[in-house]
């Protein structure tokens, strides 16, 4: 049960009666409205007026209370926040960070000392280059089967013990319980796919993805699937309702981890599978009987009550060679550069600008076109680690990016804070999806 501000008189049962009536009277569109999430489980819609993190206070509004509500940060576990915004889709790069963290933006000059960033989400932002563990350029140009989850008319939902509940929010699908949710894409079963989506949750991850099922709302007889199940990823076939694992892969996320990326490469031709966490290659694998997707399903399967969000979804056409991973298979105090064509090498990147990598190796140094170059994992001899406050939030964009920020305050003129890597910094307000805070804050 919530607990009242002090400054609040606590409510009588039939106002909290009153309450709940308002709320199961909302419209729909009453679904882009925020949702304040407690420790004990209970949720609260309406909008997120401000947090002022050295005040600990959080104010909020909400149809069911004349005035707005105040609490404490302590019991609140996190903010879901309907993101008006829209990121531009343009070219972008993604640079993940060595504490995990990952901003999207337009690299505008990255060298020995610094990189400078321009983001959608909080403008020009600069960065030790010593903290940036791997960036990826953004050129998909394919056009995408899906982009984000759509309408959710397209999807059709089935709890076999009637525990399940599921809705699309600001193109994020919740999924609660045990339940399947799924969809037909278009002559998927003759064609490569690329299916990139990031996953989060609130205890710890248990969740089914298959692809080219022959079901949509049920457990498919024939299919492929990525099961993410704990600290663990397995590939497996399904065939005539018998499971064949063909590979799996510790994941190793830091322990409090509540999301990651993940990406999955199928080539039907070559029966071959691919899946990366967070940019880094979890499983490559092949089919020994060959290519057996028979359907042109993409189902998601949660069999616990706690609450999964699938979030930047996106399902692409793939007719190129498997991508190589940008692990360096040489020295760890060289770079390593991965081509879109799979090519890879090994030196120092000298400098990024005008969106051309300088590239210094043992026999030239190469001027590379940013838009040739499908990813950079640099050498981690020369990484540093940004410290995190015990007291530091993590924010997700929706452009995408993961942030840690030492929190200040959240207002109608933004997020402001320092971040892990970037220093201080003010985030518009329409790009906050969502907000976790630490225990005991």
């Amino acid at each position: 049960m919530i607990r009242w501000p002090v400054r609040l008189r606590r409510p009588s049962r039939s106002h909290l009666a009153l309450m709940a009536i308002v709320a199961l009277a909302w419209p729909e569109s009453a679904r882009s409205e925020d949702v304040l999430h407690f420790r004990n489980g209970d949720r609260l819609r309406g909008n997120l007026r401000s947090i002022d993190a050295k005040a600990d206070r959080l104010t909020w509004a909400t149809p069911a209370a004349p005035e707005p509500l105040a609490f404490h940060l302590g019991p609140v576990t996190r903010v879901d926040a309907a993101a008006a915004g829209r990121s531009p889709r343009d070219s972008h790069t993604r640079l993940q960070l060595t504490n995990g963290d990952m901003w999207s933006g337009r690299l505008l000059s990255l060298d020995g000392e610094q990189a400078v960033l321009e983001t959608w989400a909080a403008g020009t932002v600069r960065m030790p280059a010593a903290m940036i563990a791997s960036l990826s350029p953004q050129t998909s140009a394919s056009q995408p089967y899906l982009d984000g989850p759509g309408e959710k008319r397209d999807w059709r939902f089935s709890s076999p013990r009637n525990t399940g509940r599921w809705e699309i929010r600001d193109q994020r699908m919740e999924i609660v319980g045990q339940s399947f949710v799924g969809r037909n894409i278009r002559n998927l079963r003759r064609q490569g796919l690329r299916l990139a989506f990031t996953l989060e949750w609130s205890h710890h991850p248990n969740l089914l993805v298959y692809v080219y099922a022959d079901a949509r709302d049920s457990a498919p007889r024939n299919a492929y699937s990525l099961q993410i199940s704990g600290t663990n990823l397995f590939l497996n076939r399904m065939r005539d309702g018998r499971n064949h694992r063909m590979a799996q892969y510790p994941m190793g996320l830091p322990a409090g981890t509540n999301q990651a990326e993940f990406e999955v490469f199928v080539h039907p031709e070559e029966a071959a599978f691919l899946v990366r966490v967070n940019g880094r290659e979890g499983i490559r694998a092949r089919d020994p009987d060959g290519f057996r997707g028979r359907g042109d399903g993409l189902v998601f399967m949660v069999s616990q009550a706690f609450p999964h969000v699938v979030a930047d979804l996106r399902a692409e056409p793939w007719t190129d060679p498997l991508p190589e991973g940008a692990e360096p298979t040489g020295p760890t105090d060289q770079d390593t550069v991965v081509f879109n064509n799979g090519d890879r090498l090994a030196g120092t990147v000298t400098g990024i600008a005008d969106g051309v990598a300088t590239i210094n190796t043992p026999f030239a140094d190469l001027d590379v076109p940013m838009e040739r170059i499908s990813a950079i994992q640099f050498a981690s001899e020369s990484r540093a680690s940004p410290r995190r406050a015990r007291s530091a939030v993590q924010i997700l964009l929706a452009d995408r990016g993961r942030i840690t920020l030492d929190l200040d305050s959240v207002g109608p003129d933004g997020v402001t804070g320092t971040a892990a890597a970037a220093g201080a910094v003010t985030i518009r307000r329409d790009a906050l999806v969502r907000l976790d805070l630490p225990a005991g804050s």
